[in-house]
């Protein structure tokens, strides 16, 4: 490929054939002159690839789609050595026609993998030649034409009857909205394999694991119409054979096929495979649990399983500090023993302390796979001591819950509690609250339903999804208890992505009634607001009503919150946020009037245990409440 020189300047020059020159005499001085001019020109520009011309820079036009560093990209990526030195990472390289050609080639190449089929790319033209220092810059025209784009998708689906045709078609349906490729999308060859292998995938989970697709494409390049077609060969379809566990000393086999997700028999569904790895892993009894089925064979119909474990140790041990200005000083250890007395039973032991919790002693026998692979039965006796700003008491008791995960996203647990409780101090406005009655010991037997959905990804800071969660408190049932209430809590929770923002919004309603007019209901379990994870403009629990300057909680409840969350500079992230809610006395009344609202900004670090946060926050329109500082870990919601 020989570089072709275009109009560039300086004096005009115009280097296209058949432009009329006024010649002078060809015997005169001024002839030859001009044709020494023309000769010292246009001879490097012409074999620029003869003489080892450095090329110090090369830009496009005409890439509309794509930027000039991107097909810089895909030009260097010719070669390590013909062009990839004009990009200033090794120094200048000498003009290489071969390793130019080929990455001209790649260019083309990409276009017409991102769609563009009747793209056309120019050679080179010169923009800049420098003669004494045999230096070049090059422009590449680029002509797009239009994108091809998807007129329609197609699926014949062969090899099953006319059942199991209509079954997958109606899976294949319901799965549209995952596939990358739509009627009217940009063609993509990546976008193919992607929905290819989406594809078979698909049919792994339907029961034909050794299903075969292929993709047959009608183009039409005046229209820049393309029609897909996916013919699908299903293949037979094939079931679960006979599991086999290797790995395990110390734990017998029954202990880990609790908790498969799938039987022998059973039509095969690469999921099942995927939720009995992660449910044999979260047993805690090993460092390594994988699950492998054996494709190998596709004349097999009967696919055969393996699970493969190493065993950890018998004992874990986690200790943590920290600060926060709520808790202050924090501290706990978390001891777990695996295998108790045989089997995939957990004895915990979780010790805190904080300023918040003085104490809190919890001993827990967890029996996972309880009647279900995926339920759990935990026995929890404690000691807990919770000195809040509306209430110091002790809490002597234990609960038994019962949880189960219904899906990876939905789950759902049952509780009941029983406990002795004593207010370790009794304040005026606690008794006027009580309607007199100097209640400083009692015990309380509730019973509480729970159920979440959370797909908000990821972890630690998520920035899409949702978190859908609601609590049902009765107390009263059971064994002998002094109060008689029920309570409800919801929280929902959305996060989306504004890149390069995340939007966070919150909201939480609650609501707290007495079964009778003698009945009362106890400071903790009454409704508090407030805090570095509530209305950040007041202090914990400081929202709401109040005796005597003292917060006593309240029977309803409304929250929300509104976050804009963006980068700064590396681990370093920031937050802009309003929040807003109250507190109210009587039961299931929200006076919206009577909402506060706080507004403030905030910074966190990111570390491998969740964001370190800082809020700064000061109420709107309250201006006898001061600005408050909140110090902590992990996200406010």
């Amino acid at each position: 490929m020989t570089l072709k020189p275009g109009n560039y300047q300086p004096g005009k020059l115009t280097m296209s054939k058949g432009t009329p020159l006024n010649r002078p005499h060809p015997g005169s001085p001024a002839y030859l002159a001009i044709l020494l001019f023309l000769l010292a020109v246009t001879l490097p520009l012409t074999t620029i690839a003869q003489s080892g011309a450095r090329v110090t820079k090369i830009d496009f036009s005409g890439n509309d789609t794509f930027s000039d560093g991107a097909l810089r990209t895909i030009l260097k990526s010719a070669s390590s050595s013909g062009v990839s030195g004009i990009f200033g990472e090794e120094g200048d390289y000498l003009y290489d026609e071969d390793q130019f050609a080929l990455g001209i080639a790649n260019v083309q190449r990409f276009y017409q993998q991102e769609g563009y089929a009747l793209v056309r790319i120019a050679p080179p033209e010169v923009i800049k030649f420098d003669a004494r220092k045999d230096e070049v810059q090059l422009r590449i025209v680029v002509v797009e034409g239009q994108p091809m784009l998807i007129d329609s998708i197609g699926y014949e689906i062969s090899g099953v009857d006319e059942s199991e045709r209509s079954m997958l078609a109606w899976h294949i349906k319901r799965a549209r909205d995952e596939f990358i490729l739509h009627v009217g999308s940009r063609f993509r060859d990546s976008s193919l394999i992607i929905d290819r292998d989406s594809l078979i995938l698909l049919m792994s989970n339907q029961g034909y694991p050794h299903a075969r697709i292929e993709q047959s494409l009608r183009v039409d390049t005046v229209a820049a119409r393309v029609a897909v077609t996916w013919r699908i060969s299903a293949g037979s379809l094939a079931t679960f054979g006979e599991t086999e566990i290797v790995g395990n000393e110390r734990f017998q086999d029954r202990e880990i096929a609790r908790v498969l997700a799938f039987q022998t028999g059973q039509r095969y569904d690469r999921r099942l495979v995927l939720r009995t790895q992660k449910q044999v892993y979260a047993l805690g009894m090993f460092q390594v649990a994988t699950v492998h089925p054996n494709l190998s064979d596709s004349a097999i119909h009967t696919i055969p399983v393996t699970v493969s474990v190493r065993e950890g140790a018998k004992y874990k041990l986690k200790l943590g500090a920290g600060y926060g200005r709520e808790e202050e000083f924090r501290t706990f250890g978390d001891i777990r023993k695996y295998g108790f007395f045989g089997g995939a039973r957990t004895l915990r032991l979780y010790v805190k302390h904080s300023g918040i919790e003085p104490y809190n002693i919890r001993l827990s026998l967890i029996q996972p796979a309880f009647l279900h692979p995926r339920t759990t039965l935990t026995l929890s006796p404690f000691v807990w001591r919770q000195d809040e700003k509306a209430y110091d008491v002790r809490r002597i008791g234990g609960d038994i819950q019962l949880s189960h995960a219904f899906t990876e996203q939905l789950s759902g647990a049952a509780t009941y509690t029983y406990e002795s409780v004593k207010l370790n101090e009794l304040s005026t406005s606690q008794v006027e609250l009580y309607e007199g009655a100097a209640i400083d010991e009692y015990t309380k037997s509730t019973i509480a339903l729970g159920g979440q959905f959370d797909n908000s990804r990821p972890l630690f800071s998520p920035t899409r999804g949702f978190f859908i969660a609601t609590n049902v408190t009765l107390s009263g049932l059971g064994f002998g208890s002094d109060f008689h209430f029920w309570k409800i809590v919801s929280e929902a929770r959305h996060y989306r992505r504004l890149s390069p923002f995340t939007l966070a919004l919150r909201a939480k309603i609650g609501g707290a009634k007495e079964f009778s007019t003698e009945d009362i209901i106890p400071l903790e379990e009454r409704l508090f607001s407030g805090g570095s994870s509530s209305v950040r403009g007041w202090g914990r629990q400081e929202l709401g009503p109040t005796i005597d300057g003292d917060p006593v909680g309240g029977r309803s409840l409304f929250e929300s919150n509104v976050e804009l969350r963006f980068p700064i500079l590396g681990l370093l992230t920031g937050a802009a946020f309003v929040d807003f809610g109250n507190v109210w006395l009587n039961s299931f009344d929200f006076p919206l009037g009577d909402l506060r609202y706080s507004a403030g900004l905030g910074i966190r670090v990111t570390t491998p245990i969740g964001p370190i946060r800082l809020d700064v926050a000061t109420p709107v329109s309250d201006v006898d409440k001061t600005t408050q500082v909140h110090i902590s870990v992990g996200q406010a919601f």
